[in-house]
C-alpha cells in the first residue's frame, strides 16, 4: 500500500478543473512526514516544481528512468526529499514522505498516472486502487464521498489473472485506440 494504512481520497481527478491525479492521505491519521511506499520495482526519480507540484518523483516502471508513462507522487517532504537520489527501487521500499510542498494547502500526496505522456484517472486501473488500500469495484471510494468506480468481478478477476507484460500491452492498445479513434 501506498502507506501503512488506507488511502482516504481528499481530492478525485478533474480534466476540467486541471487536477490530473488524486490527493491522498493515511486513514490512520498520520500526517506530515508519513511515510510513501514504492508499487512496484522500478526507477525512482527526484525533482522539484516549486509553486506547483513541490518535491515530487516520478517512479517508472522499467530500471532506466526513461519513457512518457509513470507514476508522479507530489507535495512531498523537503527534509526527506533533500536526501534521496535518483535510482532503482524494490517494490514496497520507502520513496518519499508526504509533505505539504509546492501549491499545497495541507499535507497529502497527489498521485498521478501518466500514460504515453497523457494524463490518465489512477482511479480506473485495479491495481491502483489496491495500492491505495481500495476495494476495487467501488465499495471504498462511497466510505471517502468520493462516488464509485463499478467493475464488474468478471472484468476484475480477468485482470488479476494477467501478467505484468500482458497489462502493460492492454494499457498500450488503449492509449493507441483512444489516439486513433476518439480523439
Amino acid at each position: 500500500m501506498i502507506f501503512n494504512s488506507k488511502a482516504l481520497i481528499t481530492q478525485k481527478f478533474s480534466a476540467p478543473n486541471k487536477h490530473f491525479g488524486v490527493d491522498v492521505i493515511p486513514s490512520d491519521g498520520t500526517g506530515l512526514g508519513a511515510n510513501i511506499y514504492a508499487p512496484f520495482s522500478g526507477y525512482v526519480m527526484y525533482l522539484n516544481q516549486p509553486g506547483l507540484a513541490g518535491y515530487y518523483l516520478r517512479m517508472y516502471p522499467n530500471t532506466t528512468g526513461e519513457g512518457k508513462s509513470y507514476l508522479i507522487f507530489c507535495h512531498l517532504n523537503y527534509n526527506d526529499w533533500k536526501n534521496r537520489q535518483n535510482g532503482i527501487v524494490e517494490a514496497g521500499s520507502i520513496i518519499g514522505k508526504m509533505g505539504n510542498s509546492g501549491n499545497a494547502t495541507g499535507a497529502h500526496v497527489h498521485l498521478g498516472l501518466l500514460l504515453d505522456g497523457k494524463y490518465v484517472d489512477p482511479l480506473l486501473f485495479p491495481e491502483i486502487q489496491t495500492y491505495l488500500g481500495l476495494t476495487p469495484g467501488g465499495q471504498s471510494f462511497s466510505q471517502t464521498g468520493t462516488g464509485s468506480i463499478n467493475y464488474t468481478n468478471e472484468i476484475s478477476q480477468f485482470w488479476k489473472g494477467l501478467g505484468g507484460i500482458e497489462k502493460i500491452f492492454i494499457l498500450l492498445f488503449g492509449v493507441w485506440f483512444v489516439k486513433q479513434y476518439i480523439l
